[in-house]
Order: C-alpha cells, then structure tokens, then sequence
C-alpha cells in the first residue's frame, strides 16, 4: 500500500525565557484547565494544557430575533485552547493550538524568536510579506504583500523610522518547513508527527542561534526594537514614576507627540477650566507648579488623569488633548542598552549602536554660530525676529511646509536658513537648537535627545 501522506499542520511556537522553572510557570491562569502528560516512545514528551471548550450562541444571531425561526439549528461557537510545553536540549518551548496564546503567561517568552529565526533561515531573495511599525509620532502599523517572492528591499522599507515586526519567507533548507513566518512567535506549516516534534524545535533552536541575518542586510534589526515584554515595561515605568517624584530631570523632558498646525494655537494648558493659566510651551517645572506641592506622580494618573491641552488662539478652548504620559519623552541608560520612551511606548536602543551615532555627530556637527539672545514670546516670534535683524545672512524657514512629490505628510525642513547653507532647528527658550534625531539604523543617527550649544538664551 502506498504511503499515507501526512497531513499539514499549522504550529505555533513560543521561546521559554531560560530563567522560567517549570511548565506550570509559562500558564497564565490554571483555573478551568486540565493537564496532561504526553507520552512518546518509553517517555515523556512534555506536558498538555488545555482549557474547557465554552460553547456560545453566535454574536450575529440576535440580528434576526423575531424574522425568522431558529428552533431546529443548532447554532454554536466553540472556542478552543491548548499548550503543550516541550523542553529540548535545556530550552523550553510552548507550542500553541487554537487560542493557545491567550493562556500563556506574559513576559514568558523570548521576544522576536521568530522574528530571529525567519531571519536567519529564509532566502533574502524570496520575501513574501512583512510586518511594519512606522516608527513615528503616530505608531502605525502595517503588512505588506508581494504577489510573488521578493527582496527585502523591494518592500519599500524606511530603515531610519520603520520597526521590523514580522516577516514571512522561504527558507533556503529545504529542511526546514516550505515557508516560516517569524514575530515573538514562529509560525510554520509542517507536515510531521508527534515523535518529529524534537528534532524540528531542536533544529529551530540552532537557527535561531545563528547570526546569518546580519550578512543577508538584516543587522539593523538589532538597533532599536519595541519592549513589549510587561514585566520590563512595568520596571521601567517605575524607575519613571520615582524619578518624576525625586525631581530628577535629566533627561526627562515633555513634548507634544502629534503633529501640529500651530497657525491660530495660543498655547497649552495642564487642566481644561478656563480660568487655567495657557503655557507658551510644554515644562515640567510648569506642570509640577500647577500640580502642586502634594502632588505623587504615578503612572496611572500621568496615563488616565492628568492630560495637556491645546488651546485654541480664537476661543481659548482645547482643540486637542493628549494624557501627559504620552508627552513624556525619557532617556534611560542600563548596562549595554539604552531605554527611550516616545510617546507612549518603550524602545530599547544598542548602546554600542548609540555610541556609533553619537561618535559621527561628534565629528561634524559645530556649535560656533552666535544667534541673538532669546527674549521674545515664542520660538516663532524669535525665529521672525532673527531673519528681520539679520535679513542679509538668515532666510524664515519656520512653518513653511514642503510637500514630497511622492506622498507622505509635509515637513518643515528648519527654521532659519543662513547664506552659508547653516540650518538651524528650533530656537527655544531652555534649549537653543535642540533636537530631536530620529533613528538611522544605517548607523548615521538614533533617536537620541541632542543639547547643541545648549544655554539659556
């Protein structure tokens, strides 16, 4: 008899950080699960768990409540979820079936495993699809589809503000899987048995150890990447949370996280009552005034009830309002890594990649322009003064947008232009030409809070 073709199965696989003891400590909630050893040959495979299936009359059905009779169709959705926990050659892995994912305990597992392993395993030539998160203001996050196998290149992808999340490709091994889709997760159609289980996480073990991706023109991946892990987002929230109590500023400042048209905008305020004093622009030390003195900043209220408006020129009411914490912008060093927070998320930047920046920064930027001392009401009004004193050397740049031909948002390019091609940014009244340099996992910039001549004017 010929040989029965196995059937293809669709496998999700999960990274156990090495620090995680045991099974039971990768599940997140125990109660209404079942475990189960599985057995292989004289021995254990790892351990099942599986949660009651719940059966649910369908959402869409109260639709037709009174149209038409149901009586006799039986209508139901069954949810089903799984995990087996396999340790292999000292790592553990999870294994997720249906929605085995919403089991597992957060901060368990190793982020980007997959991601890593896709990396490394597939053919930088036969691309299918990638997952995005434009690194920007307003996170957004995408998928891109090529009707046929493609470079990475191809993608149209922005290395200086786009976080690679996912890619999906076909590996240049054929024995490994058809094709792998790699996040935190790896995802990946096999058609295999349980006594093959072993040997292919052993053999996605090894890939996801290799550093191949970096000669495939991935190794900017490793140059800034998103924390999700809950367990170091929350300690560095609390390391925020202490230095915002202590006072302690450095490198710790607040900025509006959207862009803006500021034509007609009067200011800011920190509570939305009219009789609130309107700010020119975003401090601390005019947030904790208004606070007041008794004042404990914690992360729930920076995120639920403190809140900074925009107000309008015309009525003086908010246009706009955003919680404070998404206008915090931080700088934590730790170790080899440094921590940033941007609005509203945590980055984790390479300190050897940030040294890199900082180093080519070093080397050509100077800060032997002499502008005049700021004394005015605002950047904009500094910016007219400086190009109508000194009209013979600098050109009014601020709030003149320029529009890229091939789409995408305008931007202002500076805001004075002198006759010796100097451009400058953002004249302030704390910082003169403060900026803020987006990364360039090209290794020309990072995103990195930069005082250049920095005095107050």
């Amino acid at each position: 008899m010929p040989r029965k073709e196995l059937k293809a199965r669709s496998l999700s696989i999960f990274l156990i950080k090495q620090e995680i003891e045991n099974a039971l400590a990768v599940i997140g909630d125990l109660g209404g699960m079942s475990s189960y050893r599985v057995s292989m040959g004289a021995g254990n495979l790892g351990e099942l768990f599986v949660k009651a299936t719940v059966d649910k009359t369908p959402s869409w059905l109260s639709l037709f409540e009174g149209a038409l009779n149901l009586d006799g169709a039986d209508l139901h959705n069954a949810s089903s979820a799984a995990v087996l926990v396999v340790t292999i050659d000292q790592r553990t892995f999870a294994l997720t079936f249906g929605y085995g994912r919403s089991l597992l305990r957060p901060g368990t597992w190793e982020e980007d495993f997959g991601l890593r392993v896709t990396l490394n395993a597939v053919d930088p030539q036969r691309i299918r699809s990638v997952d995005r998160l434009k690194f920007d203001a307003i996170s957004q996050h995408s998928q891109i589809q090529a009707s046929r196998d493609a470079n990475i290149i191809e993608f149209g992808l922005d290395v200086e503000q786009d976080l690679l999340r996912a890619v999906t490709g076909k590996p240049r091994d054929d024995t490994l899987p058809t094709q792998l889709t790699g996040k935190d997760a790896l995802k990946a159609d096999v058609r295999i048995t349980l006594n093959g289980i072993p040997r292919l996480l052993g053999r996605f073990w090894e890939v996801f150890q290799q550093t191949t991706y970096k000669d495939n023109g991935f190794q900017w991946v490793d140059y800034v990447n998103e924390v999700r892990d809950p367990t170091k987002i929350e300690e560095l929230d609390a390391g925020l949370a202490e230095r915002l109590k202590n006072r302690n500023l450095e490198r710790l400042w607040l900025g509006i996280p959207d862009r803006v048209e500021w034509e007609g905008i009067a200011g800011f305020k920190y509570r939305a009552g009219r009789q609130a004093p309107v700010h020119p622009d975003v401090h601390f030390n005019t947030f904790f005034d208004e606070a007041g003195q008794d004042y404990v900043p914690t992360i729930e209220s920076l995120k639920n009830r403190k809140r900074i408006y925009l107000i309008s020129h015309e009525n003086d009411l908010p246009v706009r309002n955003w919680p404070v914490y998404r206008c915090i912008y931080s700088e934590v060093a730790s170790q080899d890594e440094t921590f940033l927070l941007n609005n509203g998320k945590w980055y984790r930047i390479r300190s050897d990649f940030l040294e890199t920046v900082d180093r080519s920064f070093r080397e050509v930027l100077s800060d032997s322009l002499q502008l005049p001392n700021y004394s005015h009401a605002d950047e904009e009004a500094y910016n007219l003064a400086v190009a109508q004193g000194l009209h013979q050397r600098f050109w009014l740049m601020d709030q003149k947008l320029i529009r890229n031909p091939t789409g995408g948002d305008p931007v202002e390019f500076c805001d004075l232009f002198s006759n010796s091609k100097q451009i400058i940014h953002e004249a302030q009244p704390q910082y003169a030409r403060r900026r803020w340099l987006m990364s360039d996992r090209s290794g020309l910039g990072a995103m990195r809070w930069r005082n250049l001549n920095c005095r107050k004017r």
